[in-house]
């Protein structure tokens, strides 16, 4: 099961969104534009920071759905579980 998560959590890490929202609001390839990183910063910068903010959240959403969806499918105690198999 631990598999299956970590395939979500990659499958939902891999969605492009500065590069969708490049396209669909300004209809240019983020990719060939400033330093060229597909990143909330480059976004910010290239198309102003209304865009560049909302790929910054959904970037930081799409990390806390993954993290969601494990608290739901195992329903554990996230803490716990990270202090219990920490190495510290």
């Amino acid at each position: 099961m631990a598999y299956l998560i970590t395939v979500i959590a990659y499958l939902l890490g891999s969605i492009p969104t500065a590069y969708i929202a490049g396209r669909l609001v300004k209809n240019k390839d983020i990719r060939t534009l400033g330093d060229g990183n597909m990143g909330a910063q480059n976004t910010f910068r290239q198309f102003g920071s209304r865009i560049g903010f909302s790929v910054g959240v959904l970037d930081a959403a799409k990390g806390a759905l993954a993290i969601i969806i494990y608290i739901l499918i195992f329903s554990h105690n996230l803490t716990s579980d990270l202090l219990a198999n920490s190495t510290l």
